[in-house]
């Protein structure tokens, strides 16, 4: 067990109660635990990219009524690659961010790097995958979202993407 002053210990359990958030319904329910092991993370490992990724999670997926922020989480990205450029995870969430940013053109890059990082990162795969189906690229979508599921086959968001892929791609 890793000891209570360590910083991944506390974000390794803020994105534990992201999770529950998430998959089990609970809404706002772990909302405080969450924030409170996240901002714990941050105190005690101010350069933990880790755990400036799990803080920039929230502002970068959640709703703006649900505390989201892209621009916010933006920063806390950027401040993690600065402390390791080489991190797959950084520049996937990146990607996301400038996607929602309508930055696309830079979206793209960034997940090629995360990829060119890490092939087999199930979370660019994914992100990436839904941005070339929107915009209709369906066969090189429907390869990629495989990979990310064959990665990670247990992922509920990245099965309902490939869900939605599979219909716009009109096979269903």
């Amino acid at each position: 067990a890793l000891p209570d002053n360590n910083s991944e210990k506390w974000r390794i359990k803020a994105d534990l109660y992201m999770t529950m958030i998430r998959s089990l319904y609970k809404g706002n329910k772990y909302v405080d635990e969450m924030e409170a092991a996240k901002d714990k993370a941050l105190k005690l490992g101010p350069d933990n990219p880790n755990a400036l990724l799990t803080a920039a999670k929230r502002p970068l997926f959640a709703e703006k009524e649900h505390g989201g922020d892209v621009p916010a989480a933006l920063a806390l990205i950027d401040k993690a690659l600065v402390i390791n450029p080489n991190q797959e995870r950084a520049h996937a969430f990146r990607g996301v961010a400038y996607e929602k940013l309508g930055h696309l053109d830079d979206a793209i890059v960034e997940w090629k790097k995360a990829l060119e990082l890490n092939p087999n990162s199930p979370l660019a795969l994914d992100a990436y995958a839904s941005f070339l189906a929107l915009r209709g690229h369906m066969d090189e979508a429907v390869s990629m979202q495989k990979r990310a599921l064959e990665l990670d086959p247990l992922s509920a968001s990245f099965r309902y993407d490939m869900g939605w892929i599979y219909w716009g791609a009109g096979r269903f």
